[in-house]
């Protein structure tokens, strides 16, 4: 079955018990917490005491990208600058092509420079942004790499998303990794087996990961069973769920990507 909450980064709201987001990213193996700078250190001090393999990713300019070019960053705690792991960058709105491919080159590449193993993520913003302005952002994508595409900032919308056609988007224009954010449920994941990672809030995650344990729960009990009734039961669940028994993700390609 696939480990759906390996795929998950979490978007930690400011407001809930960093230690508790900590744990979970822990338990079920989460690649990585992405949070407001500020929240960076405390982060850091639970991630180093408890031994975690989860990436801490310090948002830049969030949520709205009204910083242009460089100040986007200089405006970040030092500290907080040294200890993530990596950056969610979201583009200044508004912006001619030229000047956000300018931008966008500043920003990969002073953290190229000053932290070449920091994990660049370029934030498309598709839910606020112009078709325009997306596609100016994912052509200075295509000069200079981020190790990420992330499709979006937010992680609950009232609007229906349909994460197939964002990828379908930004893999016309680039090829690199693909995390999707926006209303992430299991089923999206299911759905989605090329896009590489989800960018979840808090509850959300924890949805999936109840979902996740209830269908190794009744897989269990069906592989154990060769009852045709059990089997009759587990269809009628997956139905109910709108997702199939998938086989085990391939463990080994669970480090591939953490850079």
């Amino acid at each position: 079955m696939i480990q759906y909450t390996s795929k998950l980064e979490i978007v930690a709201d400011p407001s809930q018990d960093y230690r508790a987001i900590s744990d979970f990213a822990i338990k079920h193996r989460c690649r990585a917490v992405v949070v407001n700078p500020d929240l960076v250190m405390p982060y850091t001090v639970e991630k180093s005491a408890k031994g975690a393999q989860y990436q801490i990713i310090a948002t830049i300019d969030h949520p709205k990208g009204e910083i242009f070019g460089l100040d986007k960053i200089y405006r970040i705690d030092r500290a907080a600058f040294d200890n993530a792991d990596g950056f969610d960058i979201l583009p200044t709105p508004g912006k001619s092509q030229i000047e956000s491919r300018n931008e966008i080159r500043f920003l990969v590449e002073f953290i190229h420079q000053m932290k070449p193993q920091s994990s660049i993520r370029l934030n498309l913003g598709m839910r606020t942004r112009s078709k325009q302005e997306v596609e100016n952002y994912l052509l200075a994508a295509k000069e200079y790499p981020p190790h990420f595409i992330r499709t979006d900032i937010h992680t609950s919308l009232q609007d229906t998303i349909n994460h197939a056609n964002d990828y379908g988007i930004v893999v016309s224009h680039v090829a690199y990794p693909i995390i999707a954010s926006g209303n992430i449920t299991e089923i999206d994941i299911d759905a989605n087996p090329k896009i590489d990672r989800f960018a979840v809030n808090f509850d959300q995650a924890q949805e999936i990961a109840a979902g996740s344990q209830a269908r190794r729960q009744a897989q269990d009990y069906f592989d154990e069973s060769d009852d045709p009734e059990t089997e009759s039961m587990i269809k009628q669940y997956e139905r109910a769920s709108g997702i199939q028994a998938a086989p085990i993700e391939n463990e080994s390609s669970m480090g591939r990507d953490n850079v």
